[in-house]
């Protein structure tokens, strides 16, 4: 399972924090560092994408 949360702004729909990335049995934590990093900037590239 891999979750992105993302809290955004109702006002200016812009992202409040980073996005959280929670996984559960789909990849070892400690061994995927860049992979889990790199989820966390096409996450906020896509959000960022969405209201231009």
């Amino acid at each position: 399972m891999l979750v992105i949360v993302i809290t955004l702004s109702k006002t200016d729909r812009k992202m409040i924090f980073d996005p959280d990335i929670i996984s559960r049995g789909f990849v070892y934590v400690r061994d995927s560092e860049d992979f889990l990093k790199k989820i966390n900037q096409l996450a906020v590239t896509t959000i960022n994408n969405l209201w231009i």
